[in-house]
């Protein structure tokens, strides 16, 4: 209210009353001072309505203040691509135990996942949060919910980018690389001769001191030819181990070793077509050739020129570069890639006449296409292809669920090895995503504890597996898993060669009136998985002297077969082959002896 021009109304009104001046001056001096205590009181009662306005936890849609929020967090700040433990406190809290009915969630779509609950103190909750490598950066919220999931408060967190990592003091940021070519004659000891009769094999060193962790993506050569515009890459790892792997399939010992086998069986095929007119000794003689080749003959040419390509192929993972390999700062590593010869297309005397070569006088080089300085010098420049790992790394989403994380399953891509009955064998698995995994073997198959060894990559996973005795030779199933799944592969356990320890039976006498039955009982090993028993070719199986039944009865110990001989049986020693596949030359065997007593 305004003072002043009240006076001015009541004045007015004042001088219109018939009073008289006296009293009209004491009526006006009572009526400014009522005037003025219901002024004050107004002006009370409006500060008083606006100081009930700003009160805190005021209605909606005045000019409250919010109040603060009693929850909060540390770490607020985290690194994409880390993981962190977070603690969540409460300001106005008495001791409550937060953790019985609350929990920490992250929204769908944030880029963090809440990998566990941690135990905490009163008024504390506890996580363990992830921070997805591709997250965008910046704000987000993390929800604290009650036990029926909903949600009663939240708390802010900044995703920040990858800090860049410390450098040697004085030395610019930079990615250096060495290489050159490695000489034929190594390339084929490590790896075979096609590897070395097709490719170049180039070694390199990278470091980064970039300040960041660094992925490749690639390595190539800008020729010095002028018409090739492009930039050459290396060989993929996949078409340079497919050369190995059908070497071991196609290449010269394969061939022969394969021959040979082949022989044996075609030999041990055509025992019924030789006859007493050739030789008297014709079908005996033939059986142990056939026993030579298909045994003695094989194993052999096996100990002479073991098979090298399951020990190439690892080397191969262990040492080439794969896409996708990631250099950490301040670390260098050393891989290898090959360059198809084809590319260069060099001759033996491609140096002797190129102006360029500042060594083609040199009379002690005979072929210029394998020579490593020449060779390095017509590759010209090295081309490293790469990304700074900052916020954003390339990854493979397969799966994603509320909690989860987003690591992709393992996959095999290959197996290098064979398992065999009642033997240590090591096999090699090569594929992606293979880091943390665990292996799972049916019944009888097991790993020689502390023998899992997988590269950091996570690219190739070795393993030392013991086949038991009693495993029956066939194909299982093996499975490989993480936590992010799993992957299935199948194994071949090859059979055991039978070994018989004792031979029991009841010796039968020649020229009986009848034919006889005998009882025969072999004691030994790996003679569960018997196939086939039966007496080896000759002149007594042609008369239809001597006959077996299958086996009647196996065991991993024992095996019980009847031989039925016939009342024209001679007296002798006759041989049975024991066999673990058909008695054709392709299986592993055992021999014995049957005798007919006079």
């Amino acid at each position: 209210m305004n003072p002043k021009k009240n006076f001015r109304l009541i004045a007015s009104q004042i001088r219109s009353l018939h009073f008289s001046p006296k009293l009209k001056r004491l009526t006006g001096m009572w009526l400014i001072a009522i005037t003025c205590l219901f002024g004050q009181a107004g002006t009370r009662a409006q500060a008083f309505q606006q100081s009930t306005n700003n009160t805190p936890g005021a209605a909606p849609g005045t000019d409250a203040q919010t109040p603060p929020n009693p929850y909060s967090i540390s770490p607020s700040r985290l690194e994409v691509g880390k993981e962190y433990e977070v603690l969540v406190q409460k300001s106005d809290c008495q001791n409550e135990d937060l953790s019985k009915g609350m929990k920490i969630t992250a929204p769908q779509g944030s880029g963090v996942v809440v990998l566990a609950k941690l135990p905490a103190g009163p008024c504390m909750l506890a996580a363990k949060l992830s921070v997805v490598s591709d997250a965008s950066v910046g704000k987000s919220i993390l929800w604290i919910k009650d036990g029926a999931n909903v949600p009663i408060n939240s708390v802010e967190i900044e995703k920040i980018p990858i800090a860049a990592g410390p450098i040697p003091p004085g030395l610019d940021p930079q990615v250096d690389i060495m290489w050159g070519v490695m000489d034929k004659k190594i390339v084929r000891d490590n790896f075979g001769h096609d590897l070395a009769n097709d490719f170049y094999g180039i070694q390199l060193v990278i470091g980064n001191n970039s300040g960041y962790d660094l992925q490749i993506a690639g390595v190539g050569f800008q020729l010095p030819n002028k018409n090739i515009k492009n930039t050459i890459p290396s060989n993929s790892y996949r078409a340079t181990r497919g050369v190995l792997e059908r070497e071991q399939e196609f290449g010269r010992r394969s061939i022969i070793l394969n021959s040979i086998q082949a022989t044996g069986g075609l030999l041990t095929g055509f025992l019924p077509f030789w006859r007493a007119g050739f030789h008297p000794n014709a079908a005996a003689n033939a059986a142990r050739w056939s026993s030579i080749v298909g045994g003695p003959l094989t194993t052999g040419f096996g100990l002479i020129l073991p098979d090298t390509t399951v020990k190439q192929i690892v080397r191969l993972d262990d040492q080439m570069l794969r896409d996708g390999l990631i250099v950490k700062n301040n670390s260098q590593i050393r891989s290898l890639i090959f360059v198809p010869k084809q590319l260069l297309n060099l001759s033996k005397t491609s140096g002797a006449n190129d102006p360029d070569n500042l060594r083609k006088g040199d009379p002690s080089i005979k072929d210029w296409s394998i020579d490593p300085q020449y060779v390095n010098q017509k590759l010209n420049n090295l081309v490293l292809v790469g990304q700074t790992i900052n916020y954003v790394n390339r990854v493979q989403v397969v799966a994603r669920s509320e909690g989860g994380g987003v690591t992709p399953p393992p996959t095999i891509t290959g197996v290098s090895g064979q398992l065999l009955q009642g033997e240590k064998r090591q096999l090699v698995f090569t594929g992606v995503n293979l880091k943390d995994a665990v292996i799972a073997f049916p019944e009888g198959i097991d790993i020689v504890p502390n023998s899992v060894k997988i590269d950091e990559n996570g690219n190739s996973l070795r393993a030392d597996i013991i086949v038991a005795e009693t495993v029956i030779p066939d194909d299982y199933s093996l499975v490989i898993s993480t936590p992010a799944g799993s992957s299935a592969k199948t194994i071949n356990v090859e059979a055991q060669t039978p070994a018989v320890t004792d031979f029991n039976y009841t010796k039968p006498k020649a020229g009986q009136a009848s034919d006889a039955t005998v009882v025969v009982t072999l004691k030994g090993t790996y003679l569960r998985t018997v196939k086939e028993v039966r007496f080896v070719p000759g002149p007594q199986e042609e008369a239809n002297t001597l006959s077996i039944k299958p086996p009647d009865s196996q065991s991993n110990g024992d095996l019980k077969f009847t031989v039925t001989v016939k009342k024209m049986a001679k007296a002798g020693k006759y041989k049975l082959d024991v066999c673990n596949h058909k008695c054709d030359g392709r299986g592993k065997s055992a021999s014995v002896e049957f005798e007919v007593i006079q």
